[in-house]
């Protein structure tokens, strides 16, 4: 018992240590930063949607946020580091659909489009 205990400590603050708090436009990608270090996504960054559901999940899917590939609202497969699911935006980098969840979806998805 002791041994599921530490395990499920373990894994606890591994999700808390890689939890994505912002998200930045830079040449040539997406910038995740996470509580602990920060996940770079290389590739053209192209908006795709202002809102997208997330849906059946293989990842984590709450504590602390939601990370790894998750079914999409518009279908398909979608890569995700979102905070709050309800801020959800799809956009696509380097040909690969990833979710990510800014402060202000409306304003990101502009600032996609003019980069």
């Amino acid at each position: 018992m002791f041994a599921a205990a530490l395990l499920l400590a373990g894994i606890a603050i591994l999700l808390r240590v890689t939890q994505p708090t912002a998200y930045r436009l830079e040449r040539g990608g997406l910038v995740i930063t996470r509580r602990r270090g920060e996940r770079r996504l290389s590739g053209r960054v192209e908006p795709h949607l202002e809102r997208a559901t997330l849906g059946l999940r293989l990842g984590s899917g709450g504590l602390y946020g939601y990370r790894g590939r998750f079914k999409v609202s518009t279908g398909g497969w979608a890569q995700a580091a979102v905070t709050d699911a309800r801020r959800s935006v799809l956009i696509i980098v380097g040909g690969r659909r990833v979710v990510v969840s800014p402060l202000d979806p409306r304003g990101f998805v502009a600032a996609v489009r003019d980069a």
